[in-house]
């Protein structure tokens, strides 16, 4: 039985074609399973299953930066527990999963180091000025972007913004309607 899915879309430079990608959560057999469709052979091929948990509540796309898609992810099996258990999941147990089009194998990349907090919202991947973002709520007091200023490089992690609700409040918004 298929769950959760997730689909993305981007250019393979080596073969010069766009790829469709599909990847579904088989919660029967505890993996995520993998077809590529490279636009103008319309035939969706298997390829090697994702190496990690797809996020269950994160509804993104994969994003597409220097021809990999990325995807938000769980460290474990053991770290699933579907859309109820948000806000018992931990910052540490999300990691990036990139998928390069062109050799169709798959990279891990950590998320920004040097803080933990329980997520109250689930946390998302972007890319802004040809980088990939990560931006979640910190601990319901702030929400914070961080840039990835080379692509694939730990360290190049910055804090990009921060917004402190409270400056929202005086808006008239409520937090909790965000």
């Amino acid at each position: 039985m298929y769950i959760n899915f997730k689909f993305g879309f981007g250019f393979d430079k080596l073969s010069e074609t766009y790829k469709v990608v599909q990847l579904f959560f088989n919660e029967d057999e505890e993996r995520t399973d993998v077809q590529v469709l490279s636009l103008g052979d319309n035939v969706w091929r298997p390829i090697q299953s994702f190496p990690m948990v797809l996020v269950p509540f994160n509804t993104n796309p994969g994003v597409y930066l220097n021809g990999c898609l990325n995807w938000l992810a769980l460290r474990s099996k053991l770290c699933y527990v579907g859309v109820s258990g948000l806000e018992k999941m931990d910052i540490r147990e999300f990691v990036i999963v990139s998928l390069d089009l062109g050799t169709e194998t798959y990279t891990q990349l950590m998320l920004p180091g040097g803080y933990d907090e329980t997520l109250a919202i689930e946390p998302l991947l972007c890319i802004l000025m040809d980088c990939l973002c990560f931006s979640n709520d910190y601990m319901r007091t702030h929400f914070v972007i961080w840039k990835m200023e080379e692509f694939g490089v730990q360290e190049s992690w910055i804090q990009l913004l921060k917004i402190d609700y409270q400056n929202l409040h005086s808006m008239n918004l409520d937090v909790y309607d965000l």
